[in-house]
């Protein structure tokens, strides 16, 4: 939403954003557990990859 989205899109993602990370704090209980880089670029990579295709937006190289 943040990355490949317009103006309005971008702004609802910010503000998810910012709520879902006040909740968790507001929760009080926010344990993180070690996440390798390629973890971590995988899981982003996956997450936008699924945003493009909900969108409508073909990714690059697909048909």
């Amino acid at each position: 939403m943040i990355l490949f989205g317009n103006s309005s899109t971008k702004k609802f993602g910010y503000v998810a954003l910012a709520l879902g990370a006040f909740l968790v704090f507001l929760n009080g209980y926010v344990f993180l557990l070690p996440v390798s880089l390629i973890q971590f670029t995988l899981g982003f990579a996956a997450m936008a990859l699924g945003w493009r295709l909900f969108s409508g937006n073909r990714p690059a190289g697909f048909l």
